[in-house]
C-alpha cells in the first residue's frame, strides 16, 4: 500500500480511507454517512446458532409512496393471503401483494405491494443467542424483527418515510406463522451463519377436537361413540368441533382428511363461528360440507343439505381436502379436492378438483373446523388444517 502511495503520486484523504479501514474489521455495518451503522443489530454472545424468522419491508420508492404494483407486479407477486398455503407447499416470493379493499381502493383497483428483504412468506432468518437476547433485551420475536430492521434500512440510501424507528415498527414483526415468543433451535452456526434447516411451519397443524357429542378423539382422529340411530340425515347426529383456538380468521387455508370405512357416513366441513360452544351436532349448522357417505359416494352439502349431484366414488384411505380461499372482503369461497398420491411437507400436492354447483353465499370469516358422524364407530381420521395462525 505504501509503494502504492509513493508511485500514484498523491495520497488518500482521509474521508476516502476510513470507511475501507471500517469495511475491513468484522461485523462492521455502515450507514448513509459512511460511519458505522448506529443501529447496529445486536445478537448477542456465541453461541448464535438459535434464529427468529423476520418479515421486514423495504423502503418504498420515493417515486411511488403509495406501494401501488404495476401490472407486471399484480401478475408476478404472491397475496398476503397465501402466506400459510404457500409455507405448506414450498411457494415463495420477494414481492407480497395486498389485494384488501382499502389497499386496492387507494391504488385505483390495483393491489398494494411490499417488497421484503428475503423470500416472503419463509422470512429472514436472524441469527442470535436467544436465550441470552429474550427477552432480557428484545421483549419478543418483534423486537428482534424491528431491531433487524433498524440494522438494514439504516444503511439504505432511501429514508422511510416518518422516520427510522416509526417505519420499522410498523413495517418489521415475526414472519408468518411463526411463534413470536420461541426461537428455532440449530438454524445458525455458533457464529451466526444461517444454514440449510427444516421449517417446522411446512408441517400441517394437528385439529385439536372439542364440543364433543357422541364422539370421542384419539389425537386427531375423531370417532361416534353414540349407537346408530338411522340412516336419514337427521341421524348425523353425533359431532364435534375444533378447539375455538384454531379458527380460521383470515386468509386461504385448507382442512385435510380421510376415513377408513366406505361403508359409514362422515361429514366434515365449516361454520362461522363468534367464539362458545359448538351444542349442534348435526349437519343443519355446517354452511359447507364434504359427505363421504355409507353408499360409497362424495356429496356436496350446504346447510345439511345436499347440493348438485355426486361427485363420484370414494375408497377407504383416500385424502380430501376442504379449500378456503381469502376473497379479500372478509368472505371466503370454498372448494373441495382429492389428493393424488402421496405428499409431503413444503411441496405442492398432486390434487384432483371435485367440481361443485355452490348455491350459498361464501361464508365470513371467522370459520370454524366442524364434523358430524351418522353409524357407529364411523371415524374421521388424521384431520390436519393449515391457515394463517394470528397472534
Amino acid at each position: 500500500m505504501r509503494e502504492f502511495l509513493k508511485s500514484s503520486g498523491r495520497r488518500l484523504s482521509t474521508g476516502w480511507f476510513w470507511p475501507l479501514v471500517l469495511l475491513a474489521l468484522p461485523n462492521c455495518v455502515l450507514g448513509n454517512s459512511g460511519l458505522p451503522n448506529p443501529n447496529k443489530f445486536n445478537p448477542g454472545g456465541e453461541p448464535l446458532s438459535t434464529a427468529v424468522m423476520c418479515d421486514i419491508a423495504k423502503v418504498p420508492d420515493p417515486g411511488n409512496p403509495g406501494s401501488c404494483a404495476n401490472l407486471a407486479e399484480s401478475g408476478s407477486g404472491m397475496s398476503l393471503a397465501h402466506a400459510a398455503v404457500a409455507l405448506a407447499q414450498g411457494e415463495f416470493n420477494s414481492l407480497g401483494l395486498d389485494f384488501t379493499p382499502a389497499a386496492t381502493n387507494s391504488c385505483n383497483g390495483s393491489p398494494r405491494k411490499t417488497e421484503f428483504f428475503e423470500k416472503f412468506p419463509d422470512g429472514s432468518v436472524v441469527c442470535l443467542n436467544c436465550a441470552q437476547m429474550i427477552p432480557a433485551v428484545y421483549a419478543d420475536g418483534n423486537a428482534v424483527c424491528v431491531a433487524k430492521c433498524k440494522e438494514l434500512v439504516g444503511v439504505g440510501e432511501v429514508q422511510p418515510p416518518g422516520g427510522l424507528d416509526a417505519y420499522c415498527q410498523a413495517n418489521a414483526h415475526v414472519s408468518t406463522n411463526f411463534d413470536k415468543t420461541a426461537c428455532y433451535p440449530d438454524v445458525c452456526s455458533v457464529g451466526g451463519t444461517p444454514g440449510a434447516f427444516e421449517d417446522p411451519r411446512r408441517t400441517q397443524e394437528k385439529v385439536k377436537w372439542s364440543d364433543f357429542f357422541g364422539t370421542t378423539a384419539v389425537d386427531n382422529t375423531l370417532t361416534r361413540l353414540a349407537v346408530t340411530t338411522g340412516d336419514t340425515p337427521a341421524d348425523f347426529n353425533a359431532g364435534a368441533a375444533a378447539n375455538l383456538s384454531q379458527n380460521i380468521t383470515v386468509g386461504d387455508a385448507w382442512i385435510e382428511f380421510e376415513v377408513l370405512d366406505n361403508t359409514k357416513s362422515h361429514a366434515l366441513g365449516v361454520h362461522t363461528t363468534n367464539g362458545g360452544i359448538d351444542t349442534n351436532p348435526s349437519l343443519t349448522d355446517m354452511l359447507f360440507a364434504l359427505d363421504l357417505n355409507k353408499d360409497g359416494n362424495i356429496y356436496f352439502l350446504e346447510h345439511g343439505n345436499q347440493v348438485g349431484p355426486t361427485a363420484g366414488a370414494y375408497t377407504a384411505g383416500q385424502r380430501f381436502r376442504i379449500h378456503i380461499t381469502d376473497n379479500n372482503d372478509g368472505t371466503a369461497k370454498i372448494t373441495y379436492g382429492r389428493l393424488n398420491g402421496s405428499c409431503t411437507p413444503g411441496t405442492k400436492c398432486l390434487e384432483d378438483p371435485l367440481v361443485n354447483q355452490q348455491t350459498s353465499p361464501d361464508p365470513a370469516y371467522p370459520l370454524r373446523v366442524d364434523a358430524s358422524l351418522r353409524e357407529q364407530d364411523a371415524q374421521l381420521k388424521d384431520v390436519t388444517m393449515v391457515r394463517i395462525i394470528t397472534q
